[in-house]
C-alpha cells in the first residue's frame, strides 16, 4: 500500500470494492482498512462515486499495463501472443485476491449508461477489445475486430466461471476455444 493517503484510499477501496461490492463497502470501513480521516478523503474525493471513478480508473491502467507485460515479454509469434493472454488471466484468477472482475461488479451496481462510473468500466473493456484487436492485427488474422471481440467474450465467460467455481482450469478451455478461433 502506497504512504500518500490518497494511494492507501485508492489500494483499500479496490481491496473491499472487489471483495464485498461497491454499494454494500462503506465510507468508514475504506476508512478504517485505509487508516485515513475522512476529512483527508474528501480533500481528495468529492463523494464516494468519484473515489470509486478513481479506483477503477487505477485499477484499469494497473491491470492493462500487467497484462500488457506479460505479453510482451513473451517470446512467441504474434498470433501466439494472443493466447498468452489467457495465461495471464489464469495466473490472475489463481490469486488470493481474485474476485473475478470490478469492472463487471461495478457496471452491474451503476447500470445507467451515463454514469461516471459505468463509462469507465465500459471504456476498460473497449480498451480491452482494442488491444486484442491490436494484437490480431500484428499477426494479420483477418477480421481482427470480430475475432477481438470472441476472445473478450471467451475470457469474460471464463472470468465470471473462475469467480463462481473457483476453478482457473476454466481459462485452458477458453484458450482451447480461443485457438480453435484463430486458427
Amino acid at each position: 500500500m502506497g504512504d500518500k493517503p490518497r494511494d492507501r484510499l485508492i489500494t483499500s477501496a479496490l481491496k473491499l470494492f472487489s471483495r464485498y461490492g461497491f454499494h454494500s463497502t462503506g465510507i468508514d470501513t475504506i476508512l478504517a482498512e485505509s487508516k485515513v480521516a475522512k476529512t483527508t478523503l474528501y480533500k481528495h474525493f468529492k463523494s464516494k462515486n468519484a473515489l470509486v471513478v478513481a479506483v477503477l480508473s487505477k485499477h484499469d491502467k494497473d491491470f492493462r499495463e500487467w497484462l500488457v507485460k506479460i505479453v510482451d515479454d513473451s517470446p512467441v509469434q504474434p498470433s501466439e501472443k494472443l493466447l498468452v493472454i489467457f495465461d495471464a488471466y489464469k495466473l490472475w484468477a489463481k490469486r488470493d485476491d481474485f474476485n473475478g472482475c470490478a469492472f463487471v461488479k461495478a457496471a452491474s451496481e451503476f447500470p445507467s449508461a451515463d454514469s461516471p462510473i459505468h463509462i469507465v468500466c465500459a471504456k476498460h473493456k473497449e480498451l480491452m477489445t482494442n488491444y486484442i484487436q491490436e494484437l490480431a492485427d500484428s499477426a494479420n488474422i483477418p477480421e481482427s475486430d470480430r475475432l477481438a471481440i470472441k476472445l473478450m467474450m471467451l475470457l469474460e465467460g471464463a472470468t465470471v466461471l473462475t469467480q463462481i467455481a473457483k476453478e482457473a482450469d476454466v481459462f485452458n478451455l477458453a484458450k482451447e476455444s480461443a485457438q480453435e478461433l484463430i486458427g
